[in-house]
């Protein structure tokens, strides 16, 4: 069965649906999906199986008020990112902060105790705002990627900036 394509911006989920007999550990959010590096000059890397060429960016507002209902319905305070990397850019970064920061002043106060692991590329954080920005968007885990320890692997991944160094 195939559904018809959605926008991704324009979907609330209804959580009351899900049973809530036992604690949920851990909520899902996917700010993003598809990979910055696929969709650059050269194709992207080889590392993973991902075929699709397009980024589709959710509203940072959205997935923020879905994480706070999501909360008050399950009482889940650990959400976990879906998205291949959560940092596509220091402006959609600062954006999601703002949002968060907004939000959290006009009613959604349960966003302040609500905490994000997300995934990040070593060379995405060489930027010393970048941490900051991540800890003001919720991010209290971080799984660095680091796809190989050997430049010359990564160079035949055609892993767009990665190298050693920055995964050290």
């Amino acid at each position: 069965i195939l559904a018809k394509k959605a926008n991704q911006n324009e979907i609330m989920i209804d959580f009351k649906v899900i049973q809530t007999d036992l604690k949920y550990e851990e909520g899902v959010i996917n700010s993003m999906r598809g990979c910055k590096y696929r969709t650059c000059k050269s194709k992207g890397c080889v590392f993973c199986s991902m075929k699709e060429s397009t980024l589709r960016v959710r509203d940072p507002e959205l997935v923020l008020k879905e994480m706070a209902q999501e909360a008050e319905d399950l009482g889940t305070e650990w959400f976990f990112d879906g998205a291949d990397t959560f940092i596509l850019s220091k402006k959609w970064l600062k954006s999601f902060s703002s949002t968060r920061s907004n939000l959290i002043l006009n009613g959604y106060n349960i966003l302040e105790k609500l905490k994000t692991f997300t995934y990040v590329n070593p060379c995405d954080v060489t930027d010393k705002e970048i941490p900051h920005l991540l800890y003001n968007c919720g991010t209290r885990k971080v799984f660095l990627g680091i796809d190989s320890g050997d430049n010359d692997v990564l160079i035949s991944m055609k892993k767009p900036k990665a190298n050693v160094e920055y995964n050290h």
